[in-house]
């Protein structure tokens, strides 16, 4: 995730691009999809697009950085905080948790729950 990735640029592409792969891959059945818009920048006008993964559970970052023209070094600005750390964090959430939440899916789905149902399913920390 850290490269430059501001909205439009390949980059930003990239990035959107392995956040679907990732949680596409998880064992849970996570529902991914694309939100995209178009805004009125100071570069003209740019599309941009929220990843949603839904799961009855909504865990959000945003991974566009902000942009800046490079540096005299030809260097990019690459946003470590703005919102690398916080997508990375996020992404390796839910792979740790993935199995837990596909056996709480299955507990769930195994007891007869239907939609609109009540039933709640915690999950439990384990220390290494």
């Amino acid at each position: 995730m850290l490269i430059e990735r501001s909205p439009g640029s390949p980059g930003n592409k990239r990035v959107q691009q392995l956040i679907v792969d990732s949680l596409g891959a998880l064992a849970a059945g996570w529902h991914v999809e694309l939100d995209t818009f178009e805004d009125r920048t100071q570069r003209g006008s740019i599309g941009f697009a929220s990843v949603v993964a839904g799961l009855r559970l909504v865990l959000a970052c945003h991974y566009n950085s902000k942009y800046f023209p490079r540096d005299r070094q030809g260097r990019a600005f690459l946003g470590v905080t703005d919102s690398a750390v916080p997508c990375t964090i996020l992404l390796e959430l839910v792979m740790a948790l993935d199995r837990e939440l596909l056996n709480a899916k299955e507990q769930v789905l195994g007891s007869g729950w239907r939609q609109g149902g009540q039933r709640r399913v915690g999950l439990r920390a384990r220390t290494p």
